[in-house]
């Protein structure tokens, strides 16, 4: 009976809905069709849920720099609309801006974070709607041999699936390892999370997407740079976690070497190639492509560099007619071109809003925190190659979660044996 009240208890929770909705598109394909867009009924759902935390558990001021700082941002963008070109764009991106990404800063910020309870229940939803993926994408591959050609997708007229799976499967093999370097040694929550750190991989190398396993790369490495080893009274201090992430990246990467050499087809290491190939010889280029989109994003700033040429200008700049899909891909260009240095400034204003909490010390005490600066940097990363600002909602959403309610100083120092440092002595021998 305790453990039915336990599960009730969670599954009826603000997180679950939220992470629903937040999932919505990645999970429209495994789900019946609906009369109406699963993605505003469960916003829908979220909001009086949320607006009723608010209320009961007040205002976290932690959080509401980070959202006031975003809302800045988002109305400078609102105000550049009076100069930009762009009609059918701009007034699209306007919506996303002040429905979606707002309300994903809103919820990080002020109804999750100040909650370490309801951050940790989040990112356990979101490992688990991650595994159903990862394992729906492996299915579908080692069923019809290709992921990204699947034609189930394009039957059900679902394009770009390979990127939107891809980057959901980024976010939960990030939480997996950052559970895995922060479990017991060899314990079974340890290899659970080794398990689901290798079902994300695989499908990450398979699935086609270079943005969501760099993504993911570089999330995990968040965990090896934050561990790394620093001298404390003339002995060198290593965190056990960071040996057991720095192993379990070794390891993995040994795996996929041996999985090349033995002549292994790995789909995501083929567009590699092929982006490569298009680096050294432009010929081979076909169409408009990320390097062309840079070139031309520079040249649009220089014409207006304070203030920008306005929002979603690129797009009629670059092609003469609004095309949907035209952006610099990459939201540090797109900020300059479209907002100049001052649109810039306020992102990098909103950006530091969240980062100002984090500190080298608190990464090493609070595995939590590690892990939601783990997923910020991975969007971060995703955000300078992929999609335009409009949907830029892990983003804004992982910024919020950066306001993390911090851990408390008796529970600090006692921390778990598994996160206690290794000294190395003068002599180089491991001493406890």
């Amino acid at each position: 009976m305790y453990w039915l009240r336990r599960a009730c208890y969670h599954l009826m929770s603000f997180e679950l809905v939220f992470a629903l909705y937040f999932y919505s598109n990645r999970l429209k394909f495994l789900l019946p069709s609906l009369p109406i867009d699963e993605t505003v009924l469960l916003a829908g759902l979220a909001f009086p849920i949320g607006l009723y935390v608010i209320l009961r558990q007040g205002i976290y001021l932690r959080g509401l720099t980070i959202a006031a700082a975003t809302l800045l941002l988002f109305t400078w963008v609102a105000l550049s609309w009076g100069w930009s070109p762009s009609r059918r764009n701009a007034s699209e991106t306007l919506s996303y801006l002040f429905t979606f990404n707002l309300w994903c800063v809103i919820a990080g910020a002020l109804i999750i974070a100040p909650s370490r309870e309801r951050t940790l229940r989040f990112l356990a939803i979101l490992l688990a709607l991650s595994l159903l993926i990862a394992c729906a994408g492996l299915y579908i591959y080692l069923t019809y041999g290709t992921f990204r050609f699947y034609k189930g997708f394009a039957e059900a007229n679902f394009k770009g699936m390979y990127l939107q799976w891809g980057y959901g499967a980024a976010n939960g093999t990030i939480i997996a390892f950052a559970l895995l370097v922060f479990s017991r040694t060899l314990s079974l929550r340890q290899l659970l999370a080794v398990a689901m750190v290798g079902i994300g991989s695989a499908f990450l190398l398979v699935g086609s997407g270079r943005g969501p396993l760099l993504s993911a790369a570089l999330g995990c490495l968040v965990a090896l740079a934050a561990g790394m080893p620093r001298f404390e009274q003339g002995r060198l201090v290593v965190p056990r976690w960071q040996l057991i992430g720095l192993a379990a990246a070794v390891l993995g990467a040994g795996f996929v070497v041996y999985l090349v050499e033995e002549g292994a087809v790995l789909g995501t290491f083929h567009r590699f190639l092929v982006l490569f190939q298009e680096a050294e010889n432009s010929d081979v280029v076909q169409g408009p492509n990320r390097f062309e989109y840079y070139a031309a994003a520079v040249k649009f700033w220089l014409q207006a560099p304070i203030v920008g040429n306005g929002i979603a200008s690129f797009s009629l700049l670059f092609n003469r007619v609004e095309i949907v899909g035209t952006h610099p891909h990459n939201i540090i260009l797109e900020m300059l071109s479209d907002l100049g240095l001052i649109g810039l400034a306020l992102l990098l204003w909103a950006l530091w809003s969240g980062l100002r909490h984090v500190t080298a010390e608190r990464l090493r005490n609070d595995g939590l925190m590690l892990c939601v600066l783990m997923l910020f940097v991975g969007w971060l990363f995703a955000a300078m190659v992929s999609v335009d600002i409009k949907s830029q909602e892990p983003l804004f959403l992982y910024l919020g979660l950066l306001a993390l309610r911090p851990l408390p100083a008796r529970a600090a120092a006692g921390r778990p044996r598994a996160l206690q440092p290794v000294d190395v002595g003068r002599g180089g021998r491991l001493a406890s």
